[in-house]
């Protein structure tokens, strides 16, 4: 359980930096 948490948290986190930086860019 604890190792889909982590991989949903880092997943949520790549997502959510990937935006900004998408953001940021446009």
């Amino acid at each position: 359980m604890t190792r889909l948490k982590q991989f949903h948290e880092e997943n949520r986190r790549a997502d959510l930096e990937r935006r900004h930086k998408s953001h940021r860019a446009a």
